[in-house]
């Protein structure tokens, strides 16, 4: 079973604390969502997880090993990892940018086999990124290549999938298209953490939910618990209005409240 433990972890820029005592567990199988206001620390968590900084105290392993022990080749085949922006410095066409994801796998100048190429289209396909697979992705909108991005994550096919803001950039159809491509990644098996800041679409595809504010783990749990008018009023100073439609449970931030978060969520 692939698992990640977060053990107190805490981090500080410049004497300045970004993350304090967080402490949780995930497991495959479950599409987690991490969320929470600006600067509430996800990014840095999504990070220090994927193993592309230390913590400044505390730990994290996989599978009960400590990621910063791990070899960063071997990591860079069990943690998939999708940063947050898509910037692309190099002029590839799609097709490159998406093999680049099959690096971990290869040899010193070696160059990919059948199975990488194979996990390569397996990627582009889910991705639906097959109309523009020739263009250069500098030519590209935000959300094409916020698209070609997470199918560059996609190929390296690991066990565990780490995606900063995949939706940022997108039309709603391809919102609710990655968020089901995420859910079903989840259900074969894999652990998949998405960073969110689209309350209703982390309520209704997120099986857990980890709400950060002012760097610390506030709420953990299923979405209606973690999404609770208390926690909207807390931790995002909102008010939200709950509903159920189709036998799903959503929520809409719904109105600023004057005085702005006023207390701890519960």
């Amino acid at each position: 079973m692939t698992e990640i433990a977060v053990e107190k972890v805490g981090f500080s820029i410049a004497g300045k604390k970004i993350l304090s005592d967080i402490d949780f567990t995930v497991d495959e199988g479950r599409l987690i969502g991490l969320i929470g206001p600006n600067g509430a620390g996800k990014s840095t968590l999504a990070r220090l997880i994927a193993g592309l900084q230390p913590a400044g105290g505390g730990r994290i392993r996989l599978d009960g090993e400590p990621v910063g022990d791990i070899h960063r080749k071997i990591l860079a085949r069990r943690i998939a990892y999708m940063p947050q922006g898509h910037v692309v410095h190099w002029a590839l066409d799609v097709f490159q940018v998406v093999a680049l994801g099959r690096i971990p796998h290869l040899g010193p100048l070696s160059s990919m086999a059948e199975a990488d190429a194979a996990a390569v289209q397996r990627a582009i396909d889910k991705a639906d990124i097959e109309p523009f697979l020739d263009r250069d992705v500098s030519t590209l909108s935000g959300g094409e290549r916020a698209r070609v991005m997470l199918a560059r994550a996609l190929a390296v096919e690991s066990p565990v999938l780490l995606v900063d803001e995949p939706i940022a950039s997108l039309d709603p159809f391809h919102q609710i298209k990655v968020m089901n491509l995420l859910r079903d990644i989840a259900g074969e098996g894999r652990l998949v953490i998405v960073v969110l800041h689209d309350l209703p679409l982390a309520a209704r595809f997120c099986e857990r939910l980890l709400l950060l504010s002012d760097g610390r783990l506030v709420a953990d749990g299923e979405p209606k618990d973690v999404l609770s008018e208390p926690n909207l009023e807390a931790a995002y100073a909102i008010e939200g209005l709950h509903g159920r439609n189709a036998g799903e449970d959503y929520v809409l931030p719904w109105r600023c409240l004057e005085h702005g978060a006023k207390s701890d969520p519960v």
